[in-house]
């Protein structure tokens, strides 16, 4: 039999729940198959979806508006306000989890925690290790979006796996995996969980040299 403590706390996280507006839904890395149950659900139940395009594509049943987003944050998050001023169950999609360098973050930090629910998803990160067959419980995440290449350098000795989200060019960080490749092993892994997906292992200068997609990134191990 349950404790008078046990009921309370959970009809409160439950009324808590019922309250929150804006749900944030991590889509994974970007196939079907990697979506939660949870996550269609939501997205499902949902009167607004506010998504980009390759994002709202993966779900088989929306019965409510989409809106997609504008190229401006700013703009995005007065939509996102808007809905929740108009009482709309509202669902954002974000890329991978919303945990992982997400605009969920941003969209938190403007509306508050408790006007907020998180659906988490399966990162790049987490597939990334999966692939590699990788303990990731003591490595380090690190994105070079609109970051200096000198974040990484003080954490790519580390003993543990370091993640590294990419963007589009490779060629910058080059100096610094050349003298890394002589000690660990560096694998550069694209379009993960896609049918496009690629994942070498760096072995030669040239290698840092080539294009690479918007979906990558680097494990050195």
């Amino acid at each position: 039999m349950k404790s008078q403590a046990e009921v309370f706390f959970k009809t409160n996280l439950c009324e808590s729940l019922q309250q929150k507006k804006v749900v944030i839904v991590g889509c994974g890395p970007g196939s079907e198959e990697y979506l939660t149950y949870q996550a269609q659900q939501e997205v499902r139940m949902a009167e607004v979806v506010i998504g980009p395009p390759r994002l709202v594509r993966l779900f088989a049943e929306i019965n409510g508006q989409v809106i997609y987003p504008a190229q401006n944050i700013a703009d995005t998050l007065k939509d996102i306000e808007q809905q929740l001023h108009n009482k709309k169950r509202t669902t954002v999609l974000v890329s991978g989890d919303p945990g992982c360098f997400s605009l969920s973050r941003i969209i938190t930090e403007r509306l508050g925690p408790e006007r907020c629910r998180v659906i988490p998803g399966i990162s790049s990160v987490q597939l990334a290790a999966a692939r590699l067959c990788l303990d990731w419980s003591r490595s380090q995440v690190l994105s070079v979006h609109g970051r200096p290449v000198s974040t990484i350098a003080s954490k790519i000795n580390s003993n543990n796996p370091l993640f590294i989200m990419l963007g589009n060019n490779l060629s910058e960080l080059a100096p610094l995996l050349e003298m890394t490749m002589r000690k660990k092993k560096v694998y550069l892994l694209q379009n993960l969980g896609m049918e496009s997906e690629e994942i070498h292992e760096l072995r030669c200068t040239e290698d840092f040299h080539q294009n690479i997609s918007s979906a990558a990134l680097l494990v050195v191990k």
